[in-house]
């Protein structure tokens, strides 16, 4: 009687002394949620506790390390589906052209200038190549009478300045011909609008179309044109009014540097363990990102990433805010081709050549000027 009496006593103390043990769970196993922490004490105790009889108190903490929930440990980083992700933000093509900040590589000695005050968009042509591709298209489209082509091909857009929607596309230039060491974020003001010249079209900075006719009625919205040449697109600044301001190499635009860098090196991991599929889509999307149309390989990508790891940049480290008024002004006049065969003057090796070099070259028997493109600092 009295050991009966001490095993009642007990159960409401809680204990399991008088009560067969359970058969051992061969695998305990955590709760899934929180809520489930009391049920693993019951399920650990043959008789119900005193708060369990009684709905008004409140429940006690468990304190059994059974309960005791571990966060499962975090998923290792998925390179390629971060790869992809970021590839896609950086492919240019008919649904995405639209951008509010556009990337140029420029010589130290106009960085500095640019720094201290002069215009962005400074130069018509170049000293030694003369009219860049873009200007001669519009020079030949405004002849066929293209509306928008006729307004491009105004003094009010006639100074440009070349450049790209991210920085890796163009740092290693054309042929091993870098543009410059200085890296440069232009900034477009918010209302600014971009033409699409391949599809004829205008489109704000939300990639939102804008009518053709808003824009020749309001011109100085005007800030930058996409276009395709032979083998290469660009964007070309038209419209210094319509930037707003000029990151030179600082903080924010060597930021930016080192993640396209370090997007194209993982790009390359990527690569090197990704299924067939899978890596021909990530090189369709970093094809789509550049400026030189052609399809890159994987020897391609390792050789960028080896071209992007010896880049320096020369950090000028400072933010102009241009303030420039815009006038639409005349329509240019034709452009001129003054290449010719000229006599090179050698009497011992006297023959004619394609003058003036550098910008002319001879096509059969005739001499024509080279049309140029790539990100150039100015025409």
């Amino acid at each position: 009687m009295k050991r009966l009496r001490r095993c009642i006593v007990g159960t409401l103390a809680a204990t399991s002394a008088c009560a067969p043990a359970p058969p051992p769970d061969p695998e305990p196993r955590a709760p899934a949620r929180a809520e489930h922490d009391n049920s693993v004490a019951k399920a650990q105790s043959s008789a119900p506790s005193p708060s369990d009889s009684v709905a008004s108190s409140p429940r006690r903490p468990p304190t059994s390390s059974a309960s005791v929930l571990v966060p499962p440990a975090k998923p290792p980083v998925d390179v390629i589906a971060k790869v992809e992700a970021a590839l896609g933000a950086e492919v240019v093509d008919a649904k995405s052209i639209a951008r509010s900040s556009l990337y140029t590589w420029t010589t130290l000695e106009q960085a500095k200038d640019i720094a201290d005050g002069t215009p962005v968009l400074s130069k018509e042509s170049s000293s030694t190549f003369g009219p860049s591709s873009f200007a001669w298209m519009l020079d030949a489209e405004s002849k066929k009478g293209d509306r928008l082509a006729k307004l491009l091909f105004r003094t009010g857009f006639a100074k440009k300045r070349f450049a790209w929607s991210n920085s890796y596309a163009a740092a290693l230039g054309l042929g091993g011909e870098r543009y410059g060491p200085v890296l440069m974020r232009v900034d477009l003001a918010p209302d600014a609008l971009i033409v699409d010249y391949p599809r004829r079209r205008v489109l704000d900075l939300s990639n939102k179309t804008v009518t053709v006719e808003e824009l020749i009625e309001r011109p100085a919205r005007l800030a930058a044109v996409y276009w395709e040449g032979d083998g290469f697109r660009e964007y070309v600044l038209v419209n210094e009014s319509k930037i707003a301001k000029v990151h030179i190499a600082d903080a924010e635009v060597m930021k930016r540097f080192m993640q396209d860098r370090a997007l194209v090196s993982d790009l390359r991991s990527a690569l090197a363990s990704a299924e067939r599929p899978v890596a021909a889509k990530l090189i369709e999307r970093f094809t789509g990102s550049l400026v030189f149309q052609k399809t890159i390989t994987d020897a391609g990508v390792r050789e960028m990433e080896d071209g992007l790891a010896s880049v320096g940049i020369d950090g000028v480290d400072q933010v102009a805010t241009p303030k420039a008024t815009f006038n639409l002004g005349a329509p240019r006049p034709a452009l001129k081709d003054d290449c010719k065969m000229m006599d090179s003057g050698d009497i011992s090796y006297r023959r004619k050549t394609c003058q003036p070099t550098g910008r002319c070259t001879q096509v059969g028997t005739k001499c024509a000027a080279v049309k140029r493109g790539g990100i150039r600092t100015s025409d």
